[in-house]
């Protein structure tokens, strides 16, 4: 059993939480909620890993940066990029459409002489499920609050393009609604590792 130390009693919510950050050659379309980008570490030979609520239906677009230049698209698994396969896609002027993007797989996209690399994970395969939450009222008093949270989730994991296994790490932002704050506010943060089976 691990604890957060929490100021407040009530909270609100729990929400899944990545830094954002706007990929500037790559987008898609297909869905109503965009991905969130995470910037991997340098050593992973990524440009950017992108979570997608889900993947069903999403289509990539690669916008190249030059006239004239011919865009291919190849996928690869977890064991890396020397073992990527050519994927099919549409090239019309600087734009390259990938009609259907698999979620858990990376993508090496080269334009001309230069070549990018991303992965695209599928959250839906890696939901963490909260079952119970209950306040701690013995090791509670009046100014401070334990809060005993039960659940569970996968590890996010991704690859670099030689096949090593990366893991995102999960943030659970926690809101609350209380008398003399607005709505929603933040009270604190809590960092876990992504591999959840939890009692809090």
């Amino acid at each position: 059993m691990f604890r957060h130390f929490i100021s407040f009693a009530t909270i609100a919510a729990a929400s899944f939480i990545i830094n954002e950050s706007a990929a500037q050659q790559l987008s898609f379309q297909g869905l109503q909620v965009a991905p969130v980008s995470v910037v991997p570490p340098a050593t992973t030979g990524l440009n950017e890993v992108f979570v997608f609520p889900y993947t069903e239906g999403a289509t990539a677009i690669f916008t190249a940066a030059e006239p004239g230049q011919t865009i291919s698209w190849q996928r690869f698994s977890s064991l890396g990029g020397g073992y990527a396969e050519p994927v099919a896609s549409t090239q019309n002027g600087l734009e390259s459409t990938l009609q259907k993007l698999e979620g858990d797989m990376g993508y090496i996209i080269t334009a001309g002489s230069k070549s990018y690399y991303y992965w695209v994970t599928d959250y839906s395969n890696h939901r963490l499920w909260f079952a119970d939450l209950n306040l701690n009222a013995a090791e509670s008093d009046c100014s401070t609050s334990w809060l005993e949270v039960d659940g569970q989730g996968p590890r996010i994991t991704y690859y670099s393009i030689t096949g090593v296994p990366q893991t995102l790490s999960r943030e659970l932002q926690l809101t609350q609604l209380w008398p003399m704050m607005k709505p929603r506010q933040t009270i604190c943060r809590l960092s876990r590792p992504s591999h959840w089976k939890v009692s809090t």
